[in-house]
Formats: C-alpha cells, sequence, structure tokens
C-alpha cells in the first residue's frame, strides 16, 4: 500500500542528482575504514537514524496490534486536526469577493485615492476662495473623482480587515459591520456633500436659462459646501500609511518621509493663500485690503480676470514668507488682516520648528545609514595592513564584507530585528516556515513533505536551513571533504568540478546539491566554487535527522525514499554513469 501510494512521489528521484556530477563514495571511517578506490564495488547504507526510528514505529505498531489497539483513532484525530487547521486556515484565506488590504489590486486603489485625494486637496481651497471658471477638464475630473469615491464606499465593504490578534477577517458580515462602525459615516456624508455640490451646480445652470435663481447665494453656498469635502482629510493619513507598508527599503522609507513633510509644508502654505485671498476679498467695511494696495482694484468675483494666477502667487509668496525669515512688499492694510497675519506667524512659529526637527531626524538617520559602516570598513583595513595579510586575502575579504553588507542593505536581517524576541513560539515558527518553506519546496521531496507530513515541514522549516553567502572566487567545499549539509542555490551562480572526471558543471538560481548526505555518510568528490556574489541556504544533515527522530509515525515514508533514493545511486555507480 505505501509503495502504491507514493510511487508517483518517485519518479523524479533518478534527476536529484543531476545537477553535481559526483561519484558517490562512503565516508571513509563512519562505515569501516574501507579504502575507496575507483571502480571498486561501493554499497550505500542509510543513516542509523532511519532504521532506528522505523524499527521502533514497527515495534510500536505490533505492540498496538497485540493490545488490539485501533490505529485509525490517532489518524482520525490528526485528520481532526488537519481540518481543524483547514477551517481556521479558510476563515483567514481570500474569498473571490473579499480582496486582502494588502492585495495588488487593493493597494493600486489606494494609490488612485491618494492622487485623487490630493487633486482635492488642491481645487477645493481654490474653488472656495478663487472665481474659478469651469472647463472641460475641471468638469471632467470632478466628475471622476464623485465616481471614485462613490465606488469606494462600495469596495469598503469588499475589502478585509485585521483583527486585534493579527488575524485577517474576510467575513463579509464582520467586514460591513465594521465599516459601518468606522468610515462609513463620514464617507456618505462626503459623498452626499459631493452629489449636492453637482446638482446645484446643474440646477444653477437652469436657472441660469430661465432667470430664476440669484447666482450670488448659490455661489456663496456651494463654496460653504466644497469647504467641508475637506473632511476627507482624516483619511489622506491612513492611505499614506497603508502604502507607505509596502516599501521595504529604510532608505527609501525615510526619504518618503522627508518628501511626506516638503509636501505638507506645500499644501500648509496653499492652504494659507487661498485664506490670506479669500480676506483681502472682504475687507471690513469701507478699509482698504492688501489686494486694493496691491492692485488699486477690487475684482474678486470675475473669472476672466487677467490677473488671478498673479494674485494667487503673491498670495503664496507671503504665506511662505510667514515660515521663514524672508519678507516681501504685500502688508496687511486693516485690523482683521492684521491679527490674521498674527495668527499664521504664530501657527507657522509651531509648525515649522516641527517642520524642522522632523526633518533634522529624517536627515540624520540617513547620513546614520550611509555611515554604519564606514568606521568598521576603515578598522577592518587597517587591520589587515598592520598584520601584514597578503594583498589577495585583503581584497577576497574585503569582497566578501562588501558582499554581505549589499546584502544586509538589501534585505533586512533576522537578527537586526529585535522585535522578534517578542513574538510567541506559534507566531515565530509559523514566520519561520513563511521564510524558508518557498527555498525548499524547489524539491519534489520536500513538496511531498509538505503536502503529506506539514507538521513535520513546518518544523523542518524552523529548526534546520542556515542562510550563507559567498562573494565571487569562494570555494564552498572541496574533494575529499567530510559533507555536512545539503545546499539549494538561492541567487547567484557557481561551478563544480569533479576531481575525477575532471569536468565542470555550472550552478544557477534555483537548484540544489549534495542530497545524498541527508540518507548516508558522503564525501564531497569534488569542489563548489562562487562565480558571483551568491546566496546559499544549508540544510544540515544531523538536525535534518534530529527533526525527522522526533516523527516516527512518519519514518515508513523516509525510509522507503532513502532507499529507493540510494538503489538510484547504486545503479548509476554501477552502470558507470556520473551524476
Amino acid at each position: 500500500m505505501m509503495s502504491l501510494c507514493y510511487a508517483e512521489s518517485f519518479r523524479w528521484i533518478s534527476r536529484t542528482h543531476a545537477l553535481l556530477p559526483e561519484t558517490f563514495a562512503l565516508l571513509p571511517g563512519s562505515i569501516g575504514s574501507e579504502e575507496i578506490v575507483a571502480g571498486s564495488p561501493r554499497q550505500f547504507n542509510l543513516w542509523s537514524t532511519y532504521t532506528r526510528a522505523h524499527d521502533f514505529a514497527m515495534h510500536m505498531r505490533e505492540e498496538e496490534e497485540e493490545e488490539n489497539i485501533d490505529l485509525s483513532e490517532g489518524l482520525d484525530e490528526f485528520a481532526r486536526e488537519l481540518e481543524q487547521e483547514k477551517k481556521i486556515r479558510s476563515e483567514t484565506t481570500t474569498s473571490k469577493w473579499v480582496l486582502s488590504p494588502n492585495s495588488p489590486k487593493r493597494i493600486c486603489w489606494d494609490l488612485v485615492g491618494v492622487l485623487v485625494l490630493l487633486y482635492d486637496l488642491i481645487m477645493i481651497p481654490l474653488y472656495t476662495a478663487f472665481p474659478l471658471q469651469d472647463n472641460a477638464f475641471l468638469s471632467m475630473m470632478t466628475g471622476v473623482t464623485l465616481a471614485f469615491w462613490t465606488m469606494d464606499i462600495l469596495a469598503c465593504f469588499c475589502v478585509g480587515y485585521y483583527a486585534k490578534d493579527g488575524t485577517l477577517v474576510v467575513s463579509l458580515a464582520r467586514i460591513a459591520r465594521q465599516y459601518l462602525l468606522s468610515w462609513f459615516p463620514l464617507d456618505v456624508v462626503i459623498v452626499s456633500i459631493d452629489w449636492i455640490i453637482v446638482l446645484a451646480l446643474v440646477t444653477e445652470e437652469e436657472g441660469k436659462s430661465a432667470g430664476l435663481m440669484r447666482a450670488g447665494k448659490m455661489l456663496r453656498a456651494l463654496r460653504v459646501l466644497r469647504t467641508l469635502r475637506l473632511l476627507r482629510l482624516a483619511k489622506l493619513r491612513q492611505l499614506l500609511n497603508k502604502l507607505q507598508d509596502q516599501v521595504d527599503s529604510e532608505h527609501v522609507s525615510v526619504l518618503l518621509d522627508i518628501v511626506k513633510l516638503l509636501i505638507a509644508i506645500i499644501f500648509i502654505n496653499h492652504f494659507i493663500a487661498c485664506a490670506w485671498y479669500l480676506v483681502g476679498c472682504n475687507p471690513p467695511g469701507n478699509e482698504s485690503s492688501w489686494l486694493i494696495a496691491e492692485f488699486s482694484v477690487l475684482t474678486c468675483d470675475d473669472p476672466n480676470d487677467e490677473f488671478l494666477l498673479y494674485k494667487y502667487t503673491t498670495a503664496m509668496h507671503w504665506s511662505l514668507t510667514q515660515f521663514t525669515p524672508a519678507s516681501m512688499g504685500v502688508q496687511p492694510q486693516n485690523t482683521f488682516e492684521r491679527s490674521f497675519a498674527i495668527g499664521v506667524l504664530l501657527f507657522a512659529l509651531l509648525v515649522f520648528s516641527s517642520f524642522v526637527a522632523s526633518l533634522t531626524g529624517a536627515t540624520t538617520s540617513l547620513r546614520k545609514m550611509t555611515g554604519r559602516h564606514s568606521s568598521q570598513l576603515w578598522l577592518l583595513r587597517k587591520f589587515l595592513r598592520q598584520r601584514g595579510i597578503t594583498l589577495d586575502l585583503q581584497v577576497r575579504i574585503n569582497r566578501y564584507i562588501n558582499v554581505v553588507l549589499t546584502m544586509t542593505q538589501r534585505y533586512v536581517q533576522y537578527s537586526d530585528v529585535h522585535l522578534f524576541g517578542h513574538l510567541s513560539g506559534p507566531l515565530h515558527n509559523e514566520l519561520q516556515t513563511e521564510l524558508n518553506k518557498p527555498r525548499l519546496v524547489i524539491h519534489p521531496f520536500f513538496v511531498n513533505m509538505l503536502d503529506k507530513f506539514e507538521a513535520l515541514m513546518r518544523k523542518v522549516c524552523c529548526s534546520v536551513p542556515v542562510e550563507m553567502a559567498l562573494s565571487r572566487g569562494d570555494v564552498l567545499f572541496s574533494g575529499g571533504e567530510e559533507a555536512h549539509s545539503m545546499y539549494f542555490l538561492c541567487s547567484g551562480d557557481g561551478d563544480y568540478w569533479h576531481v575525477e572526471s575532471k569536468t565542470f558543471s555550472n550552478l544557477g538560481a534555483d537548484q540544489w546539491f549534495c542530497e545524498s548526505v541527508l540518507w548516508t555518510p558522503w564525501v564531497h568528490q569534488g569542489r563548489a566554487r562562487a562565480k558571483s556574489e551568491t546566496e546559499l541556504l544549508a540544510l544540515s544533515s544531523s538536525k535534518f535527522r534530529d527533526v525527522l527522530s522526533e516523527y516516527p509515525k512518519h519514518m515508513a515514508f523516509m525510509r522507503m525514499y532513502g532507499q529507493v533514493f540510494l538503489g538510484q545511486l547504486q545503479d548509476r555507480f554501477d552502470g558507470n554513469q556520473l551524476l
């Protein structure tokens, strides 16, 4: 039954060593002290771990049969555990109707939302303060933004969220309840305002043609309604944080923080400039205003004003000077304008000091990141020179250090994240499984292990793999060395030189080699070397066998696979084939 069940699993065994042309041999001293001679008979034996664990499992089975213990109870319990695990996983797996908040589609939608929101932040103050004349572009953008925010309400009912315990909720009922109690009221109010504005504009056009409406009152009402649309600012921070969470580079993240600070200052000054223009358009009584002093004539409701753009840039210039020591010719002309200017100065004092502190902190972080390893590299070079290390070794050491530093800058190392120490045991194991599983399942054996013995595969992923980095020219192992690990080539390339046959084989990404050491004592028959900066995953044979020994019920499959694998090795060796 076992052989029939796993017959498909062994079709690929004959190909597992096609990546390295090693002549197979016993490890001298590990099983007898027989001298290995090319062409002499060789017998490959499994590690004793597989035979001991298999004998123990058989002994337990005999005892259970003698006591009439039905093994199906244990299997049923195991099946129930698997069913429960699948049920939990299905609850956290998105359906075709629900999007994950981190899915590419939702991220793209949020990115469009940020762009639309930025457009609103630019145009709403302009519409409120300046007599802009609608044109084809503005009318089109009004329709686009209205359609987007209306569809966004519907889309939010189909986007999962993360609960407080970190699990992804994809139940449509729970998503609807969460949204109705959070953002839904604000979204409905703002979208309703958008629709009221559009309907008011349509009514205004019809009223103008029929002579039934007063344009002045309608214009003031629309300005007030447009201002209420700024309530969407409450969503901007959330959207920006979601987008920044997708950035995995510390340098890029700090640069984005700096860009956000600069954009925030620009938008704050944009708002103040529009407010300053609005103040100048409404002087109290018959008093003068800065617009009258600057342009002699007060024309604030003329959409055809040729100086409209110049008035905005003048107001923007005045706003920026309140945040800096600079000055300009525009001055307040009445008590209200003077009071407004004083308020802006006090506000600028608080905002600009905070902005400078944040910008200084961000630039300091960038400087620390770029100079983090500079002093250590200088000490390394000084040490090597003072100790008289040969130039060739100095170059190789420096090159390797640069490779490691490049890797750590490109990929955050697990040891650098101290917060992982606060994770619970199950979360830590799940994280390690997610990290190492994709690298191991390129091998069909581990695909089968994941499919049939998921708990064992998780334990292997958590306990056995070790990451390695090689620089160009580094030797991973040489002929005659005792083998300790199986290797998975994650990135880069290398070559293998077989000593006896004097042949080269190329090694590339997503390949594995030295699998024999997992099943039998092994000696390397050649030299493996990195041809470029290379990342590998080493699977220790001893740790692998230690983990397998904790699961004696699964040892029948392991032993069968190992025997078939070694049989293939024996057949190829007897046929004088180089694998």
